[in-house]
């Protein structure tokens, strides 16, 4: 049970990363490219 609320804890932290790296996309503050690649290895670590 232990590990599976980690892992949860731990996809519930990645989409919150994404969502902020998406706003930060958005607001023109990173670049498509760099937008691109931190998503990639965010979805690496699910």
């Amino acid at each position: 049970m232990f590990n599976e609320e980690k892992v949860l804890s731990a996809q519930t932290d990645i989409r919150i990363k994404l969502k902020e790296l998406k706003a930060l996309f958005e607001d023109d503050l990173i670049s498509e490219e760099e937008f691109k690649a931190k998503k990639q290895q965010l979805l690496d670590q699910m």
